[in-house]
């Protein structure tokens, strides 16, 4: 990684991009065809601006990847999360690096920004502090950073409108955590971005110890002392970006209006698309009287597309107007939906589907109708 020869400008075959038709970073090649696809990693805590830890009696050396403590960080510290530091031991915290995996309580993957080699410490440093990167989720969709970080260190991230991962050549890992039993509360739309196969956003909660000391997922119950979305004004997630994986959350709707939804894949049909959505526990608001209320929904896609629904709980969508469920697909690509529960719901799994559809092992159980449409 990053060690290959630049033929941006070679005197007898210039060339700037892989096997892929990935444009290579300048400078910065990898060896072999293949330019590999960055994993970056942000963390979200909703309004956790504070410190997770700071440096005082606990030295930290970096050195290549590496990022060394003296003495065991807490367990809830993880993937995604920001080191602040002093990496030329003059006293002022100048230096910004993101954890990107856990070998242990006191040995940890990390990164720069843009996913290359950090800054190494000249010293021993105690000046750290160690921040989640953004404090909702929504944040994290735009870019505006956790304002507990330094103010020289912030604006890490920026752009306008979404951020371009086939030009960087990145994949987005947002990894979500709890704080205390602070709900994330304002709706998420994802769009903007521009995405690829390769080049995907993963909204997910961080489980092995690899990632993190503790798990920060549910365990197929609600739990508010993990990481949730209730969203008060609408929504919760609206996705409306190409290629996006949504990946342990719990989400709950509580807006009454019509047209509200727990994860909702609003894709329109003018190209590939993937999305995968797992492992979540997505709830509504029982008995309302607004129409449209789904715990998850696919509206549209081409040919070509995939959408993969597995291992969900969807509950309390059950609207009394009739035009509500847990899950509803209407899709023109191969959707899978694989041992997803539904309950208390008025349509339990609902859709349009091709013949490529294949559903199996799901679970739809008291609703007022569990098997809706074609």
């Amino acid at each position: 990684k990053n060690a290959g020869v630049d033929l941006t400008a070679d005197a007898n075959l210039p060339f700037s991009t892989d096997i892929d038709g990935t444009t290579r970073p300048a400078g910065a090649w990898d060896i072999g065809a293949d330019e590999i696809t960055l994993p970056i990693y942000r963390s979200v805590a909703p309004g956790a601006t504070a410190a997770l830890a700071t440096g005082t009696g606990n030295n930290l050396t970096i050195s290549g990847y590496t990022a060394t403590f003296a003495s065991a960080l807490p367990n809830n510290v993880g993937v995604g999360d920001v080191i602040q530091y002093d990496a030329d031991n003059n006293g002022t915290i100048e230096a910004i690096v993101f954890i990107s995996s856990r070998a242990s309580s006191t040995s940890y993957t990390v990164m720069s920004i843009a996913g290359g080699l950090p800054t190494a410490t000249a010293a021993a440093d105690q000046d750290w502090s160690i921040f989640r990167a953004y404090t909702s989720l929504a944040l994290a969709e735009a870019g505006t950073e956790n304002t507990g970080i330094a103010a020289g260190l912030q604006n890490f991230d920026t752009w306008s409108g979404g951020k371009d991962l086939v030009a960087a050549n990145q994949a987005w890992n947002i990894a979500c955590y709890a704080n205390g039993a602070t709900a994330d509360t304002t709706t998420v739309i994802i769009t903007g971005w521009t995405t690829g196969a390769n080049n995907y956003i993963r909204i997910y909660t961080p489980v092995p110890t690899s990632e993190v000391g503790m798990s920060q997922r549910h365990q197929g119950v609600w739990d508010t002392g993990k990481y949730r979305l209730e969203a008060t004004g609408g929504s919760a997630i609206i996705v409306v970006d190409k290629y996006v994986r949504i990946d342990g959350l719990q989400v709950r709707v509580i807006a009454t209006g019509e047209y509200q939804r727990g994860i909702s894949l609003d894709y329109s049909d003018t190209g590939i698309s993937y999305f995968q959505v797992s492992n979540n526990i997505v709830r509504g608001t029982p008995a309302n009287t607004y129409d449209f209320h789904y715990g998850i929904i696919e509206w549209d896609d081409a040919a070509g597309s995939v959408l993969a629904i597995w291992n969900n709980i969807v509950y309390d969508f059950n609207s009394t107007v009739g035009g509500s469920g847990g899950i509803s697909v209407n899709a023109s690509g191969a959707p899978f939906v694989y041992n997803n529960t539904v309950y208390n719901s008025y349509f339990g799994l609902k859709g349009n589907l091709p013949a490529t559809a294949v559903l199996k092992n799901n679970i739809s159980y008291n609703n007022y109708d569990n098997y809706y449409d074609s």
